[in-house]
């Protein structure tokens, strides 16, 4: 971290309030390595500090900001405001619902932001009306709309949240690990039958990604199927008791947040997911590129 303000373009804040296992987080890594090398930026980040991506966020950036996982602080605005000040930036790009509140704000404050949406859902309750209703009053103060695929882009045209014409769909890509060193061992313990068929799912536990189906689906399914469900999130209890419940203990099992998501997609032998909508998803992608079905 050498380079002077002088010779370096443009000030640049990337704001998640993620740094757990996701797409969204796995984005914003993959965009701070690419601008690292760019070296045309000198990039700021503002996020939690989970793992597996929040210790890589506070060692990547110039600077890094803490902010609270999915919740919106006032306080925490505030003193973001102060931090882009003392930093000089000017240009935001936030990623995700959350992080998007906070940076539309900056708009007021002379400060050039770009949004990522990651995901646009339809309304299924008055909370989620609320949500919409605030996303399109914050459309206004942003000066660019990403779209991470053309469904994703359709689906926020049809929400009323393309009214900003200053858009651009920029599809999902991929910085996979050149490493072939695979780490079988570490999920070999849970083939329990010789014929064992590891079936994996990268998500997070929460409502939106359908867990419950997906169990509720595999106990349907033959003893020598196995699942690894990768993730952490607010329904991890309420899914543990499901399994146990339904007896599945031995054939299903909540591994938590992996740190390496490349190596847990070369180990399994299927990967599933039940997640009722998405925008371009990183594991499907990721699995495609390494031929899992």
């Amino acid at each position: 971290m050498t380079d002077s303000a002088t010779t370096i373009k443009h000030h640049l804040l990337l704001i998640t309030l993620r740094s757990d296992l996701g797409g969204g987080p796995r984005h914003v890594s993959d965009l701070t390595g690419f601008l690292k090398k760019q070296k045309k930026f000198q990039t700021y980040i503002a996020s939690p500090l989970e793992s597996p991506y929040g210790g890589q966020f506070q060692a990547e950036g110039y600077a890094h900001f803490e902010l609270p996982h999915r919740r919106f602080s006032l306080f925490k605005l505030l003193q973001l405001l102060v931090f882009c000040h003392k930093h000089q930036i000017k240009t935001v790009h936030s990623h995700g619902r959350g992080a998007g509140a906070y940076s539309r704000f900056l708009t007021l404050f002379n400060i050039k932001v770009i949004h990522t949406f990651h995901g646009v859902h339809a309304p299924k309750n008055f909370a989620d009306q609320v949500k919409l209703y605030l996303d399109k009053i914050l459309n206004v103060f942003t000066h660019k709309n990403i779209f991470v695929s053309t469904s994703e882009f359709k689906q926020a045209q049809n929400l009323g949240l393309t009214m900003n014409q200053n858009f651009q769909i920029i599809s999902n890509g991929l910085n996979l690990s050149n490493d072939d060193t695979h780490l079988e061992d570490q999920w070999d313990q849970y083939r329990t039958h010789q014929n064992s068929i590891l079936v994996g799912c990268l998500t997070r536990l929460d409502e939106h990604k359908g867990n419950k189906y997906l169990i509720g689906y595999f106990r349907k399914l033959p003893e020598h199927f196995i699942l690894l469900i990768a993730g952490d999130g607010p329904e991890k209890d309420e899914l543990k008791k499901m399994i146990d419940d339904y007896g599945l203990s031995h054939r299903i099992h909540l591994l938590g947040n992996v740190s390496e998501p490349d190596h847990f997609l070369r180990s399994i032998d299927i990967l599933t997911s039940a997640s009722k909508s998405e925008g371009l998803p990183y594991a499907m992608l990721e699995a495609m590129a390494l031929k899992v079905p």
